[in-house]
């Protein structure tokens, strides 16, 4: 679930956004109500952040407005009763200057609907058409080398595209290097 958040101008709004969130059948331990403590601002936020209730990369932003005497409403809403949230939080006034966006980061939908941080938050560096040789998955590679555990050991490589040669035509090298009889000759 991620979280509805909305900021008022006085803690008086929240608790009365707060109240009717209850009565419309939200679970107290599911909404945060965070007021202006003086010198206690930050960790009012990286515990509510911690719960998931706020945006961690959103930290600097929720302090100054607890510093500036804004209240924080926060609410873990399921799927179902998002809009109701939304609606009930909207309905009391919220600051629309210097609040940092809320809602789905659309980089991680399933992760977003478990409830789970996402573990990067960019954007991929994959290409999905064309290459660059250098790089797999936009990881540099430490080699060159299409097969670099076999060159190691001074394997020979199954199959090479640049030759139609033919490594072996038993057709079971292992079973005939071991001494195993076949199931069928």
């Amino acid at each position: 679930m991620t979280p509805t958040i909305r900021v008022y101008a006085t803690a008086e709004q929240a608790q009365a956004a707060m109240a009717e969130l209850v009565g419309e059948g939200f679970a107290e331990d599911s909404i945060r109500v965070l007021k202006a403590m003086p010198g206690q601002e930050s960790d009012l936020v990286a515990a509510s952040a911690h719960e998931g209730f706020l945006d961690e990369t959103q930290t600097r932003s929720w302090v100054k407005n607890l510093q500036d005497g804004n209240a924080i409403v926060a609410v873990k809403a399921p799927l179902y009763k998002g809009q109701l949230a939304e609606d009930v939080l909207d309905g009391h006034s919220p600051l629309s200057a210097d609040v940092p966006e809320s809602g789905r980061s659309g980089g991680a939908p399933m992760s977003d609907w478990l409830g789970m941080p996402a573990v990067i938050n960019r954007p991929s560096k994959t290409r999905l058409i064309g290459s660059i040789h250098n790089q797999s998955f936009g990881i540099n590679l430490l080699s060159s080398n299409p097969a670099p555990l076999s060159s190691l050991f001074g394997m020979k490589l199954l199959a090479n595209p640049r030759s139609n040669t033919t490594l072996s035509r038993d057709p079971a090298p292992l079973s005939s290097k071991l001494g195993m009889p076949l199931l069928k000759s």
